[in-house]
């Protein structure tokens, strides 16, 4: 029985990777923000993912955002995993890759909020036989809110996850972000994020995440965020990441 042992911990470290694709960093919930016109953004991080059975960790992990067009970004993320299973040899190498666009089809006004779309492609480019991929591609498509009041501001929205992959199944999620701008350098914020069931057997989550950026810079900053889960699944999440944005 040992190797059903081994191929349950596999899924449930791929269905814990591929949760994370659609961090809006440093948060799970994601913003219409989208990269200006011919300038690019560059964001250096780590991530990590605790629950009982296994902690994996992204890093060093690079996403690379560029402004192709007026409200149009496309990003590729890369990175290293660290996988770290109780009970079972550790993993390390090339996880999945995303590629994805993010286009704001309607402008934040007065009575109404910015709307975005955000599809993404998850790439198989990490060994599934390692517990380091999905083994499969998976399709992302998902639509964001965000409207701004004074030095507040809150985002929304949610999406679907079809996922080709054998041993893992599709599903949905949905986020409720709120910041408060304090000040020019400091930002923060908390949310609570909501994830569908992913595998038989293995149940949907909510968690409370809390989190922010320090601005050294208005084109550098730390983005940081730590948060647990409130219902279902047990889990702790945390980033850390610098970012930086190409001069106006």
């Amino acid at each position: 029985m040992r190797w059903i042992a081994r191929a349950e911990i596999y899924i449930i470290f791929i269905v814990l990777m591929v949760s994370q694709a659609y961090a809006g960093p440093p948060f799970l919930t994601n913003d219409t923000d989208v990269t200006p016109y011919h300038q690019f953004q560059f964001y250096l991080y780590s991530l990590s993912d605790t629950n009982l059975v296994a902690t994996y960790i992204q890093a060093p992990a690079i996403e690379l955002d560029w402004g192709v067009a007026p409200n149009l970004e496309l990003s590729l993320d890369m990175s290293n995993y660290v996988w770290l299973p109780t009970g079972m040899p550790n993993a390390v190498g090339l996880g999945d890759s995303y590629l994805s666009f993010e286009y704001r089809f309607w402008q934040e006004s007065t009575y109404s909020p910015a709307i975005a779309i955000a599809p993404q492609v998850t790439l198989p480019t990490g060994d599934a036989d390692r517990g380091l991929g999905n083994g499969a591609t998976i399709y992302q498509l998902p639509i964001w809110f965000e409207k701004s009041f004074g030095s507040w501001t809150i985002d929304t929205g949610g999406g679907y996850n079809f996922n080709n992959s054998s041993t893992t199944n599709s599903y949905g999620f949905a986020g409720f972000l709120v910041q408060k701008h304090l000040n020019q350098k400091l930002t923060l914020g908390g949310e609570v994020f909501y994830q569908g069931a992913y595998g038989a057997g293995y149940g949907s989550y909510t968690v409370l995440n809390l989190g922010g950026s320090y601005n050294f810079t208005p084109n550098f900053s730390l983005l940081f965020s730590a948060g647990n889960s409130i219902a279902g699944q047990q889990t702790f999440i945390s980033y850390l990441g610098l970012y930086w944005q190409t001069a106006n």
